[in-house]
């Protein structure tokens, strides 16, 4: 089973569409984009929280729950600060 298979059988949540449209060829935002690699990395929908500390896109997962959010910032943040 290819992605765009999977994708649509995938179960329905944040990134689908966008992901769908990823593969039909279509341009996306900055912020559909993100949710498409979400829905995609998250199983097509699987699962429904991001636990990947390590990603680049953690501050932005639609799958965050939300006192994770401000935390994953925080650290995005703190890891670019330079200093003794």
């Amino acid at each position: 089973m290819g992605i765009l298979e999977s994708a649509r059988s995938g179960k329905a949540a944040a990134g689908k569409k966008d992901l769908l449209n990823h593969l039909a060829g279509k341009r996306l935002t900055q912020r559909q984009a993100i949710k498409a690699k979400c829905f995609d990395c998250n199983g097509m929908g699987e699962s429904r929280e991001c636990d990947i500390d390590t990603c680049s896109l953690l501050p932005y997962s639609p799958y965050l729950m939300k006192n994770r959010v401000a935390r994953a910032k925080n650290k995005a943040v703190s890891s670019r600060r330079v200093g003794p």
